[in-house]
């Protein structure tokens, strides 16, 4: 998935930079996941109680 592709380069990118630049770069890494379809579809089988429809 692309959400765990963008987390992990996240996690190994922040550990190069400053505290405030890691905390600013996890926001924007955090919701541009979250506009993706799959981020989407977990939230909303959450809401509704259901297992996520992920696509592969």
């Amino acid at each position: 998935m692309q959400a765990v592709s963008a987390g992990k380069g996240l996690f190994y990118r922040q550990l190069e930079i400053g505290i405030e630049a890691a905390y600013q770069l996890a926001g924007q890494t955090m919701a541009c996941n979250m506009m993706d379809d799959s981020a989407l579809e977990g939230v909303q089988a959450f809401i509704e109680k259901r297992p996520p429809g992920w696509k592969r």
